[in-house]
C-alpha cells in the first residue's frame, strides 16, 4: 500500500504537533505505518521540496516569514506544480485573501481553516481526498 504524502509548511512548532497528533488519531494507526510527513518551518525549504517531489496534501500557513502562503502558491502555479492545498491562519481575514490569489492562480484550494484546525474538519478532508 502506498503511503499518502502530507506536507506542512509552518513556523510554529506547536501547530505542526498539533496537526500531526490529528492525523495519528484520525488515521487510527501510527503516522509513519500510512503517510509520509514533510515539514518545512520555512516556505522556501517547504517549496523547494514540493518543486521536487509529489504531495498528496499541502497544509500551508498563509503568515510566514519570508515568502508568503500566498506567495509560495504564485510560484506553486508559476512552475506548473499542482497539489490540494488546505490554507491555514490565525486571522480568518487572510483565508479570504488567500483563497482569492490560490483561486486566480488555478491552485486546488480543498479547505481553509482558522488554526487550530478542527479535527472534525481535518478528517473529513483526509477522507474526501481518500487519503485515509
Amino acid at each position: 500500500m502506498r503511503k499518502s504524502t502530507i506536507v506542512i509548511i509552518d513556523d510554529d512548532a506547536v501547530d505542526v504537533k498539533d496537526i500531526k497528533r490529528k492525523i495519528a488519531k484520525i488515521s487510527e494507526v501510527p503516522v509513519s505505518k500510512k503517510f509520509n510527513i514533510e515539514i518545512f518551518n520555512t516556505s522556501e525549504a517547504g517549496l523547494e521540496w514540493l518543486l521536487s517531489n509529489d504531495a498528496d496534501l499541502l497544509i500551508l500557513d498563509i503568515c510566514l516569514p519570508g515568502l508568503d502562503g500566498t506567495q509560495v502558491l504564485k510560484l506553486l502555479n508559476k512552475h506548473d506544480v499542482t497539489v490540494p492545498t488546505c490554507l491555514i491562519s490565525g486571522v480568518n481575514d487572510m483565508l479570504y485573501i488567500a483563497q482569492e490569489v490560490g483561486n486566480a492562480h488555478d491552485s486546488i484550494i480543498v479547505a481553509q481553516f482558522k488554526k487550530p484546525i478542527p479535527i472534525e474538519e481535518l478528517g473529513k478532508l483526509l477522507k474526501d481526498l481518500a487519503i485515509v
